[in-house]
C-alpha cells in the first residue's frame, strides 16, 4: 500500500540543472549552449554537429534494404526507438537536448500522416490530426522528463512587426512554432529565453520579461540578460535561491 508524505514543509533545493526552451536567430550559439554542458546527449535534426563536443544522434529516416525490398524507418520512429533506450537508464545521460524543436515536430507530423494515410491534418476532420499529432508529440517529450533526464529544446527565432492603428510599429520575436506549442512546450520546462547578439558581438540569454518577446519561467531574476551558457543561468539561479531563503 502507497505511504502518504509526512506532513513537513520542506527547503527548496538550488535547481542546478534547470529545464530550457531557448530560442534565437541563425549562429547565436542555441547549439553550443547545450553542448558546453556535462553528461548531456543531444538529438539533432539537421546534420551540423562537426563542432559539436558532446555526443550526438542524427535523427533521420532509415532506408533499410533486404534483398528486393526496400523499406523506410521514419525519424521519428527512429527517434521513439532511442527515448526506449533512454527509459533503460542504463547510462550517464543527465540531459538530452532536441535540436531543433520545430524539425522534430515535422516529423512527428510526417509519422502521424503515414498512420492515418493522409497527405494533410485537414484530411482527417476538423482537428482530429492536428490533436494526434499534438498528443504523440507531447507524450514523447514528457517521457524523457519522466525517465528522469532534464530537457534542453532549441528553437529558431521568427521576427515579426506589428502595426498599430496609429501608424506606430513593433517588433516581436518567438520560436519558430505555432503558439500553442510555444506555450505547452514552456510548461515542460522551468526558464524560457531568448538567446541574441548584441551590437559588440557578445552572446546574451534574456532573462527579464520584455513586451512582445516571448519568454519566462519560474524565476524572477534580478537582471535583465546573462552570458549565454549553463553556468551563467545557473550562477544568477543560485543568486536568487539565496535571497530567498
Amino acid at each position: 500500500m502507497a505511504t502518504l508524505p509526512e506532513n513537513k514543509k520542506k527547503v527548496p533545493k538550488v535547481n542546478d540543472l534547470p529545464d530550457v526552451f531557448l530560442y534565437g536567430q541563425s549562429y547565436v550559439g542555441k547549439s553550443t549552449f547545450g553542448d558546453k554542458v556535462d553528461d548531456i546527449l543531444i538529438f539533432n535534426s539537421d546534420g551540423n554537429t562537426d563542432e559539436m563536443t558532446s555526443p550526438c544522434i542524427l535523427i533521420a529516416n532509415e532506408v533499410i534494404v533486404n534483398g528486393r525490398i526496400t523499406t523506410t524507418k521514419l525519424a521519428w520512429e527512429v527517434f521513439r526507438d532511442w527515448v526506449e533506450e533512454l527509459e533503460k537508464k542504463q547510462n550517464s545521460f543527465k540531459y538530452v537536448q532536441i535540436d531543433l524543436l520545430e524539425d522534430f515536430r515535422e516529423l512527428c507530423r510526417v509519422y502521424i500522416y503515414k498512420k492515418m494515410n493522409i497527405t494533410h491534418e485537414s484530411d482527417a476532420g476538423f482537428g482530429k490530426a492536428y490533436d494526434m499529432v499534438t498528443t504523440e508529440f507531447n507524450t514523447v517529450l514528457k517521457r524523457i522528463k519522466a525517465a528522469g533526464y532534464h530537457l534542453i529544446i532549441c528553437s529558431k527565432e521568427v521576427e515579426g512587426e506589428v502595426t498599430l492603428k496609429s501608424g506606430g510599429k513593433y517588433t516581436t520575436f518567438k520560436p519558430n512554432v505555432p503558439d500553442k506549442v510555444a506555450n505547452t512546450i514552456a510548461g515542460l520546462v522551468d526558464i524560457s529565453a531568448r538567446a541574441f547578439v548584441d551590437s559588440d558581438g557578445k552572446r546574451w540569454l534574456q532573462l527579464g520579461k520584455q513586451e512582445h518577446t516571448f519568454g519566462g519561467g519560474r524565476y524572477t531574476f534580478n537582471v535583465d540578460k546573462c552570458e549565454l551558457s549553463m553556468t551563467a543561468l545557473v550562477n544568477e539561479i543560485k543568486k536568487i535561491s539565496k535571497e530567498n531563503k
